[in-house]
């Protein structure tokens, strides 16, 4: 049974998969937008495009936080 559950999830990434060309980076990045924050240790993206998130990006949301709080400049 447990091997049914494996092939069902395989099938199901593969299928969802929209990337045509994928590469994976690992490392904590951090993309912060005007709308939006995130973060993750890997990152998938398309080959021919550049992942816009990084490190830097991370540290600024650090610097901006103050007791949980959200204090940067607009």
């Amino acid at each position: 049974m447990s091997f049914a559950y494996f092939i069902i999830t395989i099938l199901f990434f593969a299928a969802a998969d929209p990337i045509q060309l994928p590469s994976v980076k690992f490392g904590k990045k951090c993309i912060d937008s005007p709308n939006s924050y995130a973060w993750s240790y890997i990152w998938v993206y398309e080959t021919n495009t550049k992942l816009t998130a990084t490190k830097d990006q991370c540290h600024l949301k650090k610097k901006f936080i103050k007791n949980g709080i959200d204090v940067k400049p607009k």
